[in-house]
């Protein structure tokens, strides 16, 4: 054995490197991994690319594998990279759609892989959790019955109430001709240029006012006309197969509809029922409008055979309306008895249909007509009156926000429901004496409302299922062909853990005994992993426990649990484990996680968070650190140990914002990220005197594709000889550590041989 003296002069420091992306939120930077003392990559935050570099990090280049992916990553915690050699390397991005916001638009994972030190790339996208559905032009072209309510604006004076009906034609470039009649017995034939986005929303003549259902058939949309009122219009699309009868009324229907008032008067409000209706097309039930009052129906609707409906004439003057091609749904406009302007939609009630309130998670959008109360007014007397779009998510417990047009903040929902039938507590929109009803198919809800202001509400709300909601959120590979992936849909809340055998090529989902709702996790080897997870979601703080898998992630155990807020966990061997998170979280285990201890001497206190932890081996590692809620340069630094934990040193860093990954190539370079783009390399060069080291260290012993070669900092010559003594390789190794590539040798038992200047060390390796 050949033992080197090491003399070291100079000091240990962190120092900022330069993030060719900028600062702030466009320069946001994830997880940091090097793969040789002078190659690292980091995992960017909101432009999809990854930062490279070949000098420490002295430059770094900018790499975006597929300049056309419209793609996000996660980078707190940073787990979404993972590299076991300078060849083999993967990442895992989120693909974006539409500019809502990131909870609305993620849309499944992608996942690059290269086996060239990333000079080129694959990529292969996951399945979603739901299936989705995607929009074009030809979706729009056919012909449409068009119904539209306008309630009258009391800033513009020449705006008027009324109701409009008529068959729209759209052809395939967009070019929409529309046949219209009105409540004043006019007409009119504008011609519009239609589109739609791969999203579904459609807009006219430029303008977005709409959203295209799942099933293609029907649209809502919301706009301003041009002499100043306000209107809500519907779009069904007219199938010609379908051919329709008397009976195709009978059955419960569930009522909701709006009065604009009329031309004359200030007369508005709403009104919905719950109606029978015999083979005859005799309509009896009773209704509710704004005071509560029941008041009984008893009325007669007509449908042709190409389901247009007329009749009701003993509540309506004038009635025009359309089925649906399921005939489930029709939607009509009408005169009341008041002389007031209506639109009123029917759905179809069916004993057969259970409901739950997981049926309303989702995110769903809104189109809303507000109509004036003529005994009610607003500051200043303003009558409210106007329309509203935006969006719901609600989760499976029917709670969630309200982002629109009414409002620049989220407004809280909760919903509940009986039978598909709506309430609600007065916290939508302000709004008060809700009632609504859910569709059959559980993609559209009708509801009817007072709002804050005594204004009269009629809500369309349309399921969206143009996203799925899927993001990634870890991957890890523990060799060239084993490795675990996992999504998080952040409209529904599931947790999916994938695993490879193949490099990549092929991914199944894990649903193996006791698997937890996961959070984040390590492997590492192909069968030894440990995860942060719950039982439950992993939103608001619930990954509070810790598993074991030995079977590669196919079943796991608990190992402790309420551990408090962790963020992430690490393992250098089989025995040795680290978890670290808020509130000063630091956990250590030394026997592979059968018991775990508090770690708390390191001065921090309740508020500091910890996000990254990194340990070269059982004894040698670093936790970042800092207080919440506190930014600039001296608030975040790292503590180090190379005792294991039994004393620590803290580092001063100059980032001002959380840490969120570490890595070090030896105990003398590291490099850290951290939020707003900053990118941070520590280096020390201050040494102890005469450190015996073996001057031949080769790892993992057996090997798969590569093994790592440490000399200790000696320039050294590496060679490689079979069994017949026959030289497989020679290289010139300049570095303390380096990787070297046998992926192209053949299973079998090889002689590593180092030369130097201080003599010949050899070694056997198994390549697997």
């Amino acid at each position: 054995m050949v033992f080197v003296a090491l003399t070291m002069t100079t000091h240990a420091q962190w120092s900022l490197q330069t993030n060719p992306l900028g600062s702030g939120d466009a320069a946001m930077v994830g997880k940091v991994q090097f793969v040789s003392a002078t190659e690292g990559w980091i995992a960017c935050g909101s432009n999809g690319s990854l930062l490279h570099t070949t000098n420490g990090g002295t430059n770094w280049n900018i790499v975006t594998p597929f300049h056309s992916d419209s793609l996000f990553n996660m980078s707190d915690p940073a787990s979404t990279m993972s590299w076991i050699n300078p060849t083999h390397g993967w990442a895992l991005k989120t693909v974006m759609s539409g500019t809502d916001d990131f909870s609305v638009d993620a849309n499944g994972a992608i996942l690059y892989g290269t086996t060239d030190g990333g000079n080129n790339w694959t990529k292969k996208a996951f399945p979603k959790t739901i299936t989705t559905t995607t929009y074009t032009k030809a979706d729009l072209t056919g012909s449409w019955q068009f119904y539209a309510l306008t309630t009258k604006n009391p800033s513009v004076s020449s705006s008027i109430s009324g109701w409009m009906y008529g068959v729209a034609s759209i052809d395939a470039t967009g070019n929409c001709i529309i046949s219209i009649s009105r409540s004043n017995s006019t007409t009119k034939s504008p011609t519009l240029i239609m589109g739609i986005s791969s999203r579904g929303r459609i807009t006219s003549n430029g303008s977005e006012i709409g959203f295209l259902s799942a099933d293609k058939n029907t649209a809502f949309m919301t706009g301003e006309e041009d002499n100043g009122g306000f209107s809500i219009y519907i779009l069904q699309k007219q199938i010609a197969s379908t051919s329709y009868s008397t009976t195709d009324l009978q059955g419960t229907w569930q009522m909701h509809g709006l009065s604009a008032g009329n031309a004359s008067s200030l007369y508005s409000g709403w009104v919905h029922a719950a109606l029978t209706a015999d083979a005859n097309g005799n309509f009896t039930g009773t209704a509710y409008g704004p005071d509560n009052s029941p008041v009984s129906i008893n009325t007669t609707a007509v449908i042709s055979s190409t389901g247009v409906i007329s009749g009701l004439t003993s509540i309506s003057s004038f009635t025009n309306g359309f089925m649906s091609a399921d005939k489930k749904t029709f939607y009509l406009v009408m005169t009341g008895a008041n002389n007031d302007y209506n639109l009123v939609a029917f759905q179809k009630q069916l004993s057969t249909t259970t409901y739950a309130l997981s049926d309303f998670q989702g995110i769903w959008r809104e189109h809303t007509l507000i109509t004036m109360n003529s005994n009610n007014s607003l500051e200043n007397n303003v009558k409210t009156t106007g329309f509203i779009t935006g969006y719901m998510k609600l989760d499976a417990s029917g709670k969630g926000i309200v982002n629109n047009s009414a409002s620049s903040d989220s407004i809280a929902v909760n919903i509940d429901i009986t039978n598909g039938i709506i309430t609600t507590p007065p916290v939508l929109n302000g709004s008060t004496n809700i009632h609504g009803y859910m569709s059959d198919d559980k993609k559209t809800m009708t509801l009817t409302m007072t709002d804050v202001y005594g204004g009269y509400e009629i809500c369309m709300l349309q399921k969206d299922v143009s996203v799925s909601g899927d993001i990634g959120l870890q991957v890890q590979f523990a060799d060239a062909n084993t490795g675990w992936l996992s999504n998080y849909n952040m409209i529904y809340e599931g947790f999916k853990l994938y695993k490879t055998t193949d490099g990549g090529t092929t991914w199944n989902v894990i649903n193996g005994v006791n698997n937890p709702v996961g959070g984040f996790y390590h492997f590492v080897d192909a069968s030894n992993g440990w995860l942060i997870g719950s039982s439950g979601s992993i939103d608001n703080g619930g990954m509070t426990n810790i598993y074991h898998t030995t079977d590669g992630g196919l079943s796991f155990t608990l190992q402790a649990s309420n551990v408090g807020n962790a963020k992430q966990i690490f393992f250098s061997d089989l025995l040795n484990g680290w978890v670290v998170g808020k509130g000063g979280l630091i956990m250590h285990t030394t026997d592979g996680g059968t018991h775990w201890s508090n770690v708390t001497n390191t001065g921090q206190v309740t508020n500091s968070s910890n996000k990254s932890v990194f340990f070269l081996n059982a004894n040698q590692g670093w936790i970042s650190g800092g207080q919440d809620d506190t930014e600039g340069v001296g608030t975040r630094y790292v503590l180090a140990t190379t005792n294991g934990g039994v004393s620590w040193t803290t580092q001063p860093t100059p980032v001002t914002n959380a840490i969120f990954s570490l890595s070090f190539w030896d105990a003398n370079h590291g490099w850290l990220t951290s939020d707003h783009g900053q990118i941070a390399q520590y280096s020390n060069t201050t040494g102890l005197n005469d450190v015996n080291t073996d001057q031949l260290t080769i790892y993992p012993n057996p090997a798969t594709d590569g093994f790592y070669l440490n000399t200790h900092g000696e320039t050294a010559t590496v060679s490689i000889v079979d069994l017949n003594g026959i030289l497989i390789l020679t290289k010139q190794v300049n570095s303390g550590k380096e990787f070297i590539d046998i992926s192209t040798l053949s299973q079998d038992v090889y002689t590593v041989k180092l030369e130097t200047k201080n003599g010949v060390t050899v070694k056997k390796l198994l390549k697997k």
